[in-house]
């Protein structure tokens, strides 16, 4: 019985979803104008790796019209925290 209420819900609200329009339609996406300043984002991708892990940093560059990436590793002695935060500063010395 729930599912039948639950189905029926459903297919009223996507009834009413359509009949609306798509100036009413729900965004579920952000678009660029409400993304924070994404020309001053440093983005981090970590892989984990046999005896540490490789860290790559990708930046955007406006004025030349690129993206710089770079990569790290990051050995199972040293502290991850910290290196992470070297990481941090050597790239926003950089751009």
């Amino acid at each position: 019985m729930r599912q039948y209420r639950f189905r029926r819900w459903l297919r009223n609200w996507l009834n009413n979803f359509d009949s609306d329009g798509p100036e009413k339609a729900p965004s579920l996406t952000v678009g660029r104008s409400e993304d924070p300043d994404h020309d001053r984002c440093l983005n981090f991708k970590v892989w984990f790796a046999n005896g540490g892990k490789v860290v790559q940093t990708n930046r955007y560059d406006r004025i030349k019209d690129r993206h710089q990436t770079s990569m790290y590793v990051i050995t199972e002695e040293q502290d991850f925290g910290r290196e992470i935060d070297k990481i941090v500063t050597m790239d926003s010395l950089r751009g």
